[in-house]
């Protein structure tokens, strides 16, 4: 019974930490993702603006510009140290994307102000948004991927749990078993010492009445 209870109380806990990894690491990609399709829709909006209004551009934004780009590499990292094989496709494509968007955006950088400036929102339609949607269409998708293979896994345990707690039963049932057998053949080998006893005595009373009839 201490083992099994012992066991009960291993596979609880680490079931329980398989569990806590799994949120963790999907909390992790989670924000990874979500900081990332910011920094992207901020670059957008500063984009934008500057489309609005071109007569400058400040050396603020343009630093701003560059930060987001800095931030969301930091954040494919992230994500680099927490998906799966499985998911190294789409990680691929995802940085792949965001390579292209900063291209896209590189006339933005450009010194040359006369050509910075005849940038319109042509520019921004064609260009920079398809490209942001592109990030984010993929940004979701291994969102989805997280989210799907979090729910196989959580299905995983729950049917190791359902085969730990058969198999459980199982242990249980054979040592009661066990347990009922040995007791049927203690009270069977009682029986037989107890009928053998009152023989022996049947005997002894026996003989003693034939020697007082002697």
């Amino acid at each position: 019974i201490g083992i099994l209870g012992w066991e009960i109380k291993r596979r609880t806990e680490e079931t329980q930490r398989e569990i806590s990894t799994m949120h963790e690491a999907l909390r992790s990609r989670d924000r990874a993702l979500n900081e990332l399709q910011s920094a992207i829709f901020l670059s957008s909006i500063f984009v934008r603006d500057f489309l609005l209004d071109r007569r400058s551009f400040p050396l603020s934004q343009r630093q701003q510009l560059l930060d987001y780009r800095s931030s969301i590499s930091r954040h494919l990292e992230e994500l680099e140290k927490t998906v799966g094989p499985k998911e190294a496709h789409l990680l691929r494509d995802l940085k792949s994307e965001i390579e292209t968007y900063w291209k896209t955006l590189n006339p933005v950088f450009n010194e040359n102000s006369s050509e910075r400036q005849s940038l319109g929102l042509a520019f921004l339609r064609t260009q920079v948004l398809p490209r942001r949607q592109a990030v984010f269409s993929l940004a979701n998708e291994i969102r989805a991927f997280n989210e799907a293979d979090f729910q196989r896994e959580q299905e995983r345990l729950r049917l190791n749990q359902q085969a730990f707690r058969r198999s459980l039963l199982r242990l249980i049932g054979g040592a009661l078993g066990l347990g009922l057998m040995v007791a049927c053949i203690s009270v069977f080998r009682l029986a037989q010492l107890e009928r053998r006893t009152t023989e022996q005595r049947t005997r002894t009373e026996r003989a003693a009445h034939e020697l007082r009839r002697l």
